[in-house]
């Protein structure tokens, strides 16, 4: 794998370690953890993506990468949110997808077959569309979202239905946990100051995922002083995973007609949400001195059959001129809007065609550029 950073994995339910990656416990089939002997917080500040953390991340020969991270905060109503719908597909989700795209990568696997969670599952298929194949396992298509589902079989995967258990890459990984974390690095990156960082708890990953992140500043000697705070629907059964945590996670439970409010609230302002993830919201607004972590947005946008003529244009611009930003595409083509240009750069990503790349400009700016993917092709 080309690894440039030592770890192991350790069983959270057995104790089983061992050196390497092991996504399940050999032993037990637990959840493993990646546990680092060399780390450290070099931030690599050219790099805009969750990448730039490198030194607390698993390292492989291959990084894949669509510019996940460096998420937005803006306030809304006096509440400090993490927007992470500004995620390549609207999801934190990619933060996962973009290490286990990587692993996938480096070791060479083609077939695998992924846990359907949702946003997970279409981010993993975003993420490794055109070098991997597989399945997406389910155990009740009923109760999940049919857009996802008919775009990961779009893009490949097929759909079984049976025991999610049987899936080589389960929802709950330490792939997914070492992406995740990053949420926290960032936050303290930026030196925000804020006592809690709330975030809405279903499985409990999100939260434990943070709660790493603290633990391995603290072995750094790093201590930010956040508390994180999972947002709970009252009378839910807490997820396992956060009695891992001790007292870096407290919980608070919100009932079923605040966490409703607190959505309707954030849709009068023009935040799309679900409900689970207006929990956070809701907690922030009462403690105060916090960062509400908003983790569902946006859904991915559909393919489109056939290119349009500004789609061909474009493709034009690009086969001529490499590494443009939507806003130097608009300028050389002299017409058309630039919603319509960023609009069609989308549909040209979805198809494979167009391949967007993120880089820091300024003081910690992130700009995205295009290029004609290398694999590429048109057929007319």
């Amino acid at each position: 794998m080309g690894q440039d950073t030592w770890f192991f994995s350790r069983c959270l339910r057995c104790g089983w370690s061992e050196k390497g990656l092991h996504l399940k416990c050999p032993v037990c089939e637990g959840v493993t953890v990646l546990e680092y002997e060399r780390a450290s917080l070099s931030i690599e500040r050219n790099e805009a993506s969750i990448w730039r953390y490198r030194g607390l991340l698993p390292g492989f020969s291959r990084k894949i990468s669509m510019g996940e991270g460096l998420t937005p905060l803006r306030v809304v109503n006096g509440v400090l949110v993490k927007n992470e719908r500004k995620n390549p597909t609207g999801s934190y989700s990619d933060r996962a997808s973009s290490i286990i795209a990587s692993y996938l990568a480096s070791t060479g696997r083609k077939i695998i077959s992924v846990e359907y969670a949702e946003d997970f599952a279409y981010s993993v298929t975003y993420y490794t569309r055109g070098f991997v194949k597989g399945s997406i396992v389910i155990k009740d298509p009923f109760n999940a979202d049919v857009d996802e589902l008919i775009s990961v079989h779009r893009a490949g995967f097929t759909i079984k239905i049976g025991d999610t258990g049987e899936a080589d890459i389960p929802y709950i990984n330490p792939l997914t946990i070492e992406g995740l974390k990053t949420i926290l690095l960032e936050i303290y990156e930026r030196k925000l100051r804020a006592e809690n960082v709330i975030v809405p708890v279903e499985t409990g990953t999100l939260a434990f995922s943070l709660c790493k992140a603290l633990k391995e500043l603290s072995y750094l000697g790093i201590d930010p002083g956040y508390v994180i705070m999972g947002a709970m629907v009252k009378g839910a059964e807490k997820p396992w995973l956060i009695d891992h945590c001790g007292s870096r996670v407290k919980i608070e439970e919100v009932d079923k007609a605040e966490a409703l409010e607190a959505l309707l609230e954030l849709s009068r302002i023009g935040v799309r949400t679900k409900i689970v993830s207006a929990l956070a919201y809701a907690v922030a607004k009462t403690t105060g001195n916090s960062i509400a972590v908003i983790t569902v947005g946006e859904k991915h946008v559909r393919q489109r059959k056939n290119l349009s003529k500004l789609g061909s244009e474009i493709l034009g611009i690009l086969e001529k001129q490499s590494e443009l930003t939507a806003y130097e595409v608009w300028r050389i083509l002299g017409r058309y809007s630039l919603r319509g240009v960023y609009k069609a750069l989308k549909s040209l990503e979805e198809l494979g065609l167009v391949c967007g790349k993120h880089v820091v400009k300024g003081v910690g700016k992130k700009v995205k550029t295009y290029s004609i993917c290398e694999d590429s092709y048109i057929v007319e």
